[in-house]
C-alpha cells in the first residue's frame, strides 16, 4: 500500500488477504520471516513488525445460516434479474457487521468498473438495485 521513509527511518504498509484462514496464516508467516531474516543482516537496525486485524471472509458466519444468501438470490429474481455469485472475502462493513451477529451478504448497487478511476453507476441498475433491497425486505417478512 505503501512506503515513506528517509535515510533513518522507513516505514511499509501492506494489506495481508485471503479468502481463506490458513492463506492468511501463511502469508504473515512469510512477512514475519522476511522481518526476522532482515534483523540477522542488520542487527543494528530496530524492526518493528505490526498485525491489525481488518475483516475476515463472512463466509464462516454464513455457512452456518444460508438464508440471507439464499433471500438474496430469489430477491434478486423478484427484480426481475439473473443472480450471480462470486467469491469474495465480503469487504468491510459486510464482514464485520456479520462477524457480529448481522449477515450482510454483498449485493449490487449498480456500480460499473469499481475503486477503478472509471466507476460508474447508472440510474437503471440503481433501480435495480433498490427493487432487489425491497423484495429482499419482503422475503425476510414472509420467510424470516
Amino acid at each position: 500500500m505503501e512506503i515513506t521513509g528517509n535515510a533513518e527511518r522507513c516505514t511499509v504498509r501492506m494489506i495481508l488477504r485471503d479468502f481463506e484462514l490458513a492463506g492468511l496464516a501463511a502469508k504473515r508467516a512469510t512477512v514475519e520471516q522476511v522481518v526476522a531474516s532482515l534483523r540477522i543482516v542488520e542487527p543494528r537496525a530496530v524492526f518493528t513488525l505490526t498485525f491489525t486485524e481488518q475483516y475476515r471472509n463472512m463466509r464462516y458466519w454464513l455457512e452456518k445460516d444460508m438464508r440471507p444468501v439464499e433471500f438474496a438470490r430469489e430477491a434478486v429474481q423478484r427484480a426481475g434479474l439473473t443472480p450471480m455469485s462470486s467469491a469474495i472475502r465480503g469487504g468491510t462493513d459486510g464482514s464485520n457487521l456479520t462477524a457480529r451477529g448481522l449477515p450482510c451478504p454483498n449485493l449490487f448497487c449498480g456500480t460499473r468498473e469499481a475503486h477503478s478511476q472509471r466507476e460508474w453507476v447508472s440510474v437503471q441498475d440503481m433501480v435495480k438495485s433498490a427493487e432487489t433491497l425491497l423484495h429482499l425486505a419482503q422475503l425476510w417478512h414472509e420467510k424470516g
